[in-house]
């Protein structure tokens, strides 16, 4: 039973094949932009990923390990847990 409106010879049309940029419009892409935002992702990434580092050293009981070990119980720690993992 077709609703009010419908045609059964209704056809549906097939979207356009996406096409690439012709000429030079790739040449468009600024350095500099991609540049500063490299350097924009990097910096933001560390900034939020701190408080997580130290929710981590202040749950997890680090300060009887050496020094060079805490890098790998931090990392240790966050792969184990999947909470932890996901706010990755």
């Amino acid at each position: 039973m077709m609703a009010a409106g419908q045609n059964e010879n209704h056809a549906v049309r097939a979207s356009p094949q996406p096409t690439l940029p012709k000429g030079n419009a790739l040449k468009k892409i600024s350095v500099k932009g991609v540049i500063i935002g490299s350097i924009t992702d990097i910096v933001a990434t560390n900034i939020l990923a701190l408080p997580l580092i130290i929710y981590i050293a202040a749950t997890s009981h680090l300060s009887a390990l050496p020094k060079d070990q805490i890098s790998n119980a931090i990392m240790q720690t966050l792969h184990n847990d999947p909470i932890l993992f996901s706010t990755q």
